[in-house]
């Protein structure tokens, strides 16, 4: 289907700016896709041992990735052509790159789920999710050159083609799920009501903490910045937001009306100076809340 509506096209880059916008569509579906539908008869299927592929097909969030994917394919394997041959030479390989793009989209889906690459959540990607797109891409690209070799012999295509193909493919897939959570971030930093939070350290449990802050969205968190006591970190950012100054800064912001919530994330806080943030925050109806992070032992091993 997707050759047969290529074909259609004009030799040129107007396909690619057609399926880019087609491309854009389906992302923003799938970012939208939040409600799984068919529950009952989902659970049905995983009561009867049905593979979960098949449950996950009746979910709309998954048919889109699996559409995304495959428009990706295509856009990545037809820029590859564009990008090796130009001008009169795309045209006389334009029939082979028909002939040969079902075997190459359907080869390379496969492989995509074969490595788990749609386990994923594309809400919580990260540098393990683009290690396991980068192999389906990997055996995907494999497979397709392999396949051409022992049907066509891999007469009148290119090595070249499929090197392109590869790396654009990996940009391609990786940059679809990091902009799922570029979307949901920038609607998040975009938020001009709710809560002014700054959190009081900026180490790793400050990282955990904005992450769990913006992701309450019904608590209507506005993040503002972090307060660190550390000279190093004046003037740094961490995810975006500015290190706005150290404990003194903090105390200006509260005693100015500048905050409406206070998050401790860090342990070297003093009993003395706990105390004070305390009274302050007391004073000027601020909100203040401190992030534990502590594993609590149900059953001790043996």
């Amino acid at each position: 289907m997707l050759a047969v509506s290529l074909s259609r096209f004009q030799n040129d880059w107007t396909s690619v700016a057609a399926a880019v916008f087609l491309l854009a569509m389906i992302i923003f579906a799938v970012y939208l896709a939040h409600v799984r539908v068919y529950d009952d008869a989902s659970a049905a299927l995983r009561a009867g041992g049905i593979t979960p592929f098949v449950v996950d097909f009746m979910h709309k969030r998954r048919v889109a990735e699996v559409l995304l994917d495959a428009l990706l394919v295509t856009i990545a394997y037809y820029s590859a052509y564009r990008l090796r041959f130009e001008g009169t030479a795309f045209s006389s390989y334009f029939p082979t790159f028909l002939q040969s793009l079902p075997l190459v989209v359907g080869l390379q889906m496969v492989m995509l789920f074969a490595v788990g690459t749609y386990r994923g959540v594309w809400r919580y990607f990260g540098l393990m999710d683009a290690v396991t797109a980068a192999r389906g891409v990997l055996f995907g690209t494999f497979a397709s050159v392999w396949l051409l070799v022992y049907l066509y012999r891999f007469e009148n295509y290119s090595r070249g083609v499929f090197v392109i193909y590869g790396a654009l493919l990996l940009i391609l897939l990786g940059g679809s799920r990091a902009s799922f959570r570029l979307i949901s971030e920038f609607a998040s930093r975009r938020r001009h009501v709710g809560q002014r939070v700054v959190i009081y350290g900026a180490g790793d449990g400050a990282a955990t903490a904005v992450r769990e802050l913006l992701s309450r969205t019904a608590d209507g968190y506005r993040m503002m910045g972090f307060i660190d006591d550390d000279p190093a970190m004046a003037r740094a950012k961490m995810q975006g937001y500015p290190v706005l100054g150290d404990f003194s800064s903090l105390m200006s912001l509260i005693s100015n009306s500048a905050v409406d919530t206070v998050v401790i994330t860090t342990h070297l806080i003093s009993v003395d100076r706990l105390e004070t943030l305390r009274r302050l925050c007391a004073e000027h109806q601020v909100a203040l809340a401190r992030l534990h992070f502590k594993l609590d032992e149900i059953v001790a091993a043996s």
